[in-house]
């Protein structure tokens, strides 16, 4: 009878050992898939901001923006504050595409007095044509490849904490390397 105890206990000590590490596993895998729930999980805490900017346009800052008469006179030039908001509504058909909403801060350029507008727009990154994610601090730097007539646009993910932020970086390249057309060549 003792001996039955103690070979049902090691039985579910034994089951127990192998159905464990196996949901661990399956509960870690860092994946695509995966690394698009958790980017949706943060923005849909509203623990994450954007911004971008392009240094070939008239966004070459995250904060401010400009816009200039048809003179293109730089004494006309006119700086204004962008106004950076949440991610919001994040959706991801398909693996290499992460699409949300944000807010976007512009002026109707050419016009003098131009209203300063801010709205809630559709963003789209794509991960195959992204080059580099960094972390600075608590923001997530995801630069684009350079494009001949737009130039480079850079987004930045704002984060409460660098720890969050070196988590969001690490999902965002797992996007990054399993999107890039490349990836499969070794280099």
């Amino acid at each position: 009878m003792m001996i039955r105890r103690i070979s049902v206990r090691i039985f579910i000590v034994s089951l127990l050992l192998v159905i464990i590490p196996t949901s661990s596993v399956l509960a870690q895998q860092q994946n695509s898939e995966n690394a698009q729930k958790f980017i949706a999980q943060i923005a849909n805490l509203g623990q994450m901001t954007y911004a971008w900017r392009n240094l070939k346009s008239i966004h070459p800052s995250f904060e401010r923006a400009f816009y200039t008469d048809e003179s293109e006179d730089p004494e006309k030039t006119v700086w204004y504050d962008i106004e950076i908001g949440p991610v919001k509504d994040v959706i991801s058909e398909t693996a290499c595409r992460t699409e949300f909403k944000a807010k976007e801060t512009t002026a109707a350029r050419w016009l003098e007095n131009s209203p300063i507008v801010t709205t809630e727009e559709a963003k789209l990154i794509m991960w195959r044509s992204i080059v580099a994610v960094d972390v600075e601090g608590s923001n997530v730097l995801v630069t684009e490849a350079p494009h001949s007539q737009y130039g480079q646009v850079i987004h930045r993910f704002g984060l409460p904490s660098p720890q969050l932020a070196t988590r969001m970086a690490y999902a965002m390249t797992v996007l990054r390397v399993t999107c890039d057309a490349t990836g499969g060549t070794g280099f």
